[in-house]
């Protein structure tokens, strides 16, 4: 554009030198009783004729490239805000609508299967876009990430056993038909964690406890004391089959303590132990059933964070990339602008002058050697069709929502409000915190940062 508005220059000085012929022309006609030659009328009306139609022609077209110039660094500029406001609108691959709700549906997921559905802290939890209308797509086919168990958490029992099916292997993917089986017993972390607690300790321990009170407890039967101790007797009364030595005269008394001791417990046994054994198959099918929905809830936890972080991402990068398209753009719209301002100056120069030039002519195709009347005129006539329009581009918008991702997963906040409530029965996985992707954003044009 820079030879462009030399060039202009170059045209004003060219009509100055056509005004100084015009009015040498009038000083020789001056000198010849006023009298102007055919020959002068016929080259200045050719002259008028090409800078009616030419040049004029020519000025209007130059203002009309500059213009369309302009508009197009102009609209570069806005396109910026426009593909920023798409992008965060947008429900398809890459819009941060998209991943908002693809995140919204991985934190759904989650949470109903760790606490059958309730959001924790409704009120301060991160959930939809500002400019999200849904119906994203993203999250189906997804593939989990491998769960593992909080760090030093005590579930009361051994995780590591496959309780009730310690012949098969435990396997938390659901791809195996046995662990969809598992995760079809429960509802939700929390309520198989009552159960199990029920089955457990409410019951089966409990039971164990109270088992107690009807056992009776054995006599000091075997080292009674010498003086107790009654003579030898004849056959065993119970067997025939003792022959090391005869019994005491005490073992065939009907206050027989052994006897009477593993007869009560014979008793006990028939009255317990198939209660006990349901009980216990109770709580070990309850462990199991636990064990699987725990790896499920923190398998669905580690998909939640990830695409929370995915999220996080998408809004940082899109205020990124916004910035750096703004300031590069708004730089080249300025330099534009600066460049056409002057082109403006010297496109109504030549005007000026071209009218000027054409009033001299005028003059003397009307035989009138004084040309006077020609620089008296000031301002510009026809200068108004050559005035360029500058539109202000709109102000480099913050990135307010940079707000929404202050808290991520891993601090205290978040952490509280998105499984605070439910932690004591059923607690989070360990948290990895967001990875920093700052690397992998577009680079800034070269004049994105340039003064």
């Amino acid at each position: 554009m820079l030879p462009v508005a030399a060039a202009l220059v170059s045209t004003v000085d060219h009509l100055e030198s056509m005004k100084v012929a015009f009015r040498n022309v009038a000083e020789k006609a001056k000198k010849n009783d006023g009298a102007f030659t055919p020959t002068d009328k016929s080259v200045i009306q050719t002259w008028l004729d090409t800078m009616n139609t030419t040049l004029f022609s020519a000025l209007q077209a130059e203002k009309a490239d500059y213009q369309r110039i302009l508009d197009g660094a102009f609209d570069t500029v806005e396109g910026c805000l426009t593909s920023r406001t798409n992008t965060f609108n947008s429900n398809t691959t890459g819009g941060v609508a998209n991943f908002a709700y693809v995140r919204d549906v991985a934190r759904n997921s989650h949470l109903a299967s760790k606490n059958c559905g309730e959001v924790c802290n409704a009120g301060s939890i991160i959930s939809g876009h500002k400019d999200s209308t849904g119906g994203a797509t993203g999250f189906v086919g997804q593939v989990l990430l491998q769960a593992k168990l909080p760090t030093d958490h005590n579930y009361t029992y051994d995780t590591t056993r496959h309780w009730g099916k310690e012949g098969t292997t435990m396997t938390f993917q659901m791809s195996d038909a046995d662990h969809v089986a598992e995760l079809a017993l429960t509802t939700c972390e929390e309520n198989a964690y009552d159960d199990m607690f029920s089955d457990c300790t409410t019951i089966l321990d409990e039971h164990v406890k109270t088992m107690y009170a009807d056992i009776q407890s054995p006599q000091d039967w075997c080292v009674p004391p010498v003086t107790e101790r009654p003579a030898h007797g004849a056959a065993h009364p119970y067997t025939s089959k003792i022959s090391s030595r005869d019994f005491y005269d005490w073992e065939a008394q009907e206050t027989d303590a052994v006897n009477n001791w593993f007869q009560a417990m014979s008793a006990f046994n028939n009255s317990n132990v198939m209660r006990y054994k349901a009980e216990r198959e109770a709580c070990h099918d309850a462990r199991r059933a636990h064990t699987h929905r725990v790896h499920r809830t923190h398998s669905l936890q580690a998909q939640f964070e990830r695409d929370y972080c995915a999220w996080t991402n998408a809004v940082g990068e899109t205020c990124h990339v916004y910035q750096g398209c703004y300031q590069s753009t708004s730089y080249t719209h300025a330099s534009v602008k600066s460049i056409t301002e002057t082109v403006e100056t010297q496109l109504k120069a030549q005007q000026a002058a071209l009218e000027c030039v054409i009033c001299y002519g005028e003059q003397i195709l009307n035989n009138s050697t004084d040309l006077s009347g020609c620089d008296a005129v000031t301002g510009c006539e026809n200068c108004d069709p050559l005035t360029i329009d500058y539109k202000t581009p709109h102000t480099m918008q913050p990135c307010e929502e940079a707000s929404e991702i202050a808290e991520q997963p891993g601090t205290a906040t978040w952490m509280n409000n998105e499984y605070g409530c439910f932690d004591n029965t059923a607690p989070h996985n360990d948290i990895d915190t967001c990875s920093d992707e700052t690397a992998t954003w577009p680079a800034w044009p070269a004049n994105a940062t340039s003064e």
